[in-house]
């Protein structure tokens, strides 16, 4: 899969001598009260070694902020998927599954051939308002950031940044269990043989003000978009996309690598239909936050991202880059950005 050169930048990273020091330093018995304790002595050291076969220094390092930064629940429902996807036995499951439902899909079968349906998924005059040629390779490292973060989850450590755009949310705006719903997607696309980070969205009330005429949660949306290698645009049980899904649209920049992905019913367990409902806290919040307290949470996190994303003074006839220095390099709106990943 192609990847976007100038979203690279310095990655942080952990070596692989360092990873095992850390983990046969930490004493169970006497680190009860250690998050990142609990969590990476789940992780054993042939996994930590084949995490770094796969995804080098940086996969490592981005493994244990996952175990700094979450709980040991949320570990473990990230942690599982990468589990799965470097065990052989869990891979050559996949394949004989794969044969059996018959199923073929670009990257299987071409690999360095991905085929994009960007003429199919044309953006809208309305982005043209806002920033989306303003790239800066630390905010798309931030945004890929393994784990739970406010508003949004995302899996895997290494490879091609994914965004997710899928219509598996509540009906009129009710809460959905992201958790329960974006395993199960990823479970579908990393059965197809699509490898990389995951981001999945959730459902932001607190976003739902108008900043320039537009949402503010697409506006959120698209900026992840422009910060992403290729974004899935997932089809809905009826064939077609959600009204949300139209906004999103709209709101990627033809720049950026799209995808239209059909995952059949009857492969899905969770994410079959919207769920009318209640809850009594946000998935992507804390279980005693309020609805209230959670929005302003939200609100608070993304406001300066948005405020960026449509601040006046930027050029949009080129495409402007911003190093971790905040150095600016400028660039046709037309320059090959993408390479195939190593």
């Amino acid at each position: 899969m192609r990847t976007n050169m100038l979203l690279r930048g310095t990655e942080k990273t952990l070596s692989l001598e360092s990873a095992l020091a850390q983990r046969r330093a930490i004493n169970v018995g006497s680190n009860t009260g250690d998050i990142f304790a609990k969590n990476i002595t789940t992780v054993s050291e042939e996994q930590l070694r084949a995490i770094h076969s796969i995804d080098g220094p940086s996969g490592l390092f981005r493994l244990f902020e996952l175990a700094k930064t979450n709980g040991s629940g949320d570990f473990h429902h990230f942690f599982r998927l990468i589990a799965e996807d470097i065990d052989p036995g869990q891979q050559a499951a996949r394949e004989i599954l794969l044969q059996f439902l018959g199923t073929v899909t670009d990257i299987a079968s071409q690999p360095q051939e991905l085929r994009y349906d960007n003429a199919k998924l044309p953006q809208g005059e309305d982005l043209n308002r806002f920033n989306s040629n303003v790239l800066y390779p630390s905010l798309s490292e931030m945004f890929y950031h393994p784990g739970c973060n406010p508003g949004y989850l995302v899996y895997g450590l290494g490879g091609p940044k994914i965004l997710i755009s899928h219509p598996y949310r509540g009906i009129n705006g009710q809460i959905y269990n992201l958790y329960a719903n974006s395993v199960d997607v990823v479970t579908s696309l990393t059965m197809r043989g699509y490898k990389g980070r995951f981001l999945f969205l959730d459902y932001l009330p607190g976003l739902n003000n108008e900043t320039d005429g537009a949402k503010a949660w697409v506006l959120l949306f698209s900026m992840m978009a422009a910060h992403s290698d290729v974004v899935f645009f997932i089809k809905g049980n009826d064939g077609g996309f959600s009204e949300s899904q139209k906004m999103e649209i709209a709101f990627t920049p033809d720049r950026v690598q799209k995808k239209i992905i059909e995952i059949p019913h009857s492969e899905l367990v969770w994410a079959k239909k919207p769920e009318i409902g209640t809850v009594d806290f946000y998935f992507t919040g804390k279980p005693d936050s309020s609805k209230e307290a959670f929005e302003a949470l939200e609100a608070e996190h993304a406001a300066p991202l948005i405020g960026l994303y449509s601040r006046p003074g930027f050029p949009r006839n080129t495409l402007l880059r911003v190093d971790e220095s905040g150095n600016f390099s400028s660039y046709p709106l037309n320059f090959p950005i993408y390479g195939v990943t190593p």
